[in-house]
């Protein structure tokens, strides 16, 4: 089908730029109220998703070696950007999902809290150490991040899915890439850039 200009076409965003799909395939979204299309959404191909794991990647070499105190900081000018955004982000569960008002703010709840709780998670992240055999010798655990994760949402519950688990990654100093669901665009571009704020180009690409 011909795409009307008038209605807007969602991006993939990777390593702080704006990409279009190597097919220029899109998904139609549809307004769940009167099933017109109101936004296409790019279709990403499986390049695109290498595109987007290698600055990840990239990122995570300084990321994943970044203080706790500073992804806690970072954390939390997050929550505060969603804190300060709670009408766009049950908006976009009611426009793009139809969600009931009283579930789309429960959702919102539902995470903002927890996002709050994962700032000092981290701090409790205990290792292991093997015992060792002779009393020279002494082990010990070091906390650091494992790489790049990608975190899946569905479209039924984009926030608590896009939120929580992003936040816990990125407390423990991992690289996130977030494959949204192509029904929930504006939510996903609310959640990244949520994330963007404060981290820059150094945590999520979406």
């Amino acid at each position: 089908m011909a795409k009307d200009l008038n209605v807007p076409v969602a991006s993939i965003w990777i390593g702080g730029a704006a990409r279009n799909s190597d097919s220029g395939e899109a998904f139609e979204s549809l307004n769940p109220d009167d099933d017109i299309v109101y936004r296409f959404a790019t279709k990403g191909s499986s390049k695109n998703l290498l595109y987007a794991v290698a600055p990840a990647n990239r990122a995570f070499a300084s990321y994943g070696a970044s203080p706790a105190k500073d992804r806690e900081r970072w954390l939390q000018k997050a929550a505060e950007v969603m804190e300060n955004r709670e009408a766009d982000f049950v908006g976009a569960l009611i426009d793009e999902i139809g969600s009931p008002i009283k579930k789309a703010k429960f959702e919102f709840r539902k995470v903002l809290g927890p996002l709050l709780a994962t700032v000092g998670m981290y701090r409790h992240a205990d290792g292991k150490a093997l015992p060792e055999d002779y009393p020279v010798r002494f082990s010990m655990s070091v906390r650091k991040g494992s790489g790049v994760v990608a975190c899946v949402t569905r479209f039924n519950v984009p926030q608590i899915r896009g939120i929580r688990l992003t936040a816990h990654a990125l407390a423990a100093g991992v690289a996130v890439v977030l494959p949204p669901s192509e029904m929930t665009l504006r939510v996903a571009h609310l959640v990244a850039g949520s994330r963007r704020a404060p981290f820059g180009n150094n945590g999520v690409s979406h």
